[in-house]
């Protein structure tokens, strides 16, 4: 979309170190500095994934300089851009590596989640 093209970003790791661009040069301003409460965001999403028995979850937040508010979450880590090659193997691994966990795990709610996802449930 046009507003798409006026979009801004910089992508930071775990530990608010910038990873450079994961999916190419287009938007990304090394001017834009972590969140004030960048802390809280990243437990905030860290607390709220580990409810999705979900291989990804994205959990986007949106950050005031007094709170967090919970914009969405989202089950697909794209929109209509690619990521780079190896962004994109670095986070298939981490997929794999969630799944086996979740494999492992009991979660009964996970079968009807990905039955509501891949369209055989209303």
């Amino acid at each position: 979309s046009k507003q798409a093209e006026h979009w801004r970003f910089r992508y930071y790791d775990d530990n608010w170190q910038d990873v450079g661009s994961v999916r190419g040069p287009e938007g990304i301003d090394t001017s834009l500095q972590p969140p004030a409460l960048k802390q809280e965001a990243l437990q905030a999403a860290r607390v709220i994934s580990l409810y999705v028995p979900l291989p990804f979850i994205r959990v986007d937040l949106y950050i005031t300089p007094q709170e967090l508010i919970l914009g969405e979450l989202t089950p697909l880590p794209g929109s209509y851009r690619r990521y780079s090659r190896a962004t994109d193997l670095k986070m298939g691994q981490l997929w794999w590596d969630a799944e086996r966990r979740l494999a492992r795990s009991r979660y009964p709610e996970r079968d009807m989640i990905l039955r509501v996802l891949n369209g055989r449930e209303p």
